[in-house]
């Protein structure tokens, strides 16, 4: 499960009436903007993993082997004039993983309060990527 921005612009074939040089410029500027934005939102993320507990949580966030919030992680791929951007558990991530971040009932009637920790990164991470984006072209 990854939560991710992507950044396209028209058709990449409009960018060929400008110079090669600003085109690879600009590509470059997002790609660095991108990179930081996913970092800072998987580091949001185990932010998040790290402070919502559960009531019965024996500590103030979900980390009792650490695997939740280690499997956290962020990557940029390039591809012409596409850059995504993702974050979260990467790899897949255990099958618990998902059940705290969106909440389940149990079958023995327990339920498990949703955190919500890629949820909220996401939505923290589009703001940022237009917030830098927006000041970067002035």
């Amino acid at each position: 499960m990854t939560a991710g921005v992507y950044w396209l612009q028209g058709s990449p074939s409009q960018l060929t009436g400008w110079s090669e040089e600003i085109r690879k410029r600009i590509l470059e500027e997002v790609g660095k903007i991108m990179d930081e934005v996913m970092t800072d939102a998987a580091a949001k993320m185990r932010d998040f993993i790290s402070s919502r507990g559960l009531p019965n949580s024996a500590g103030a966030g979900r980390i009792e082997s650490g695997n939740m919030l280690n499997s956290v992680d962020s990557q940029i791929m390039v591809n012409g004039a596409v850059i995504e951007g993702t974050f979260g558990w990467l790899e897949g991530g255990e099958v618990y993983f998902l059940a705290q971040e969106e909440g389940a009932v149990l079958w023995n009637g327990g339920v498990i309060m949703p955190m919500l920790a890629l949820y909220d990164a996401g939505q923290w991470a589009i703001q940022q990527f237009i917030s830098k984006l927006g000041a970067a072209l002035g």
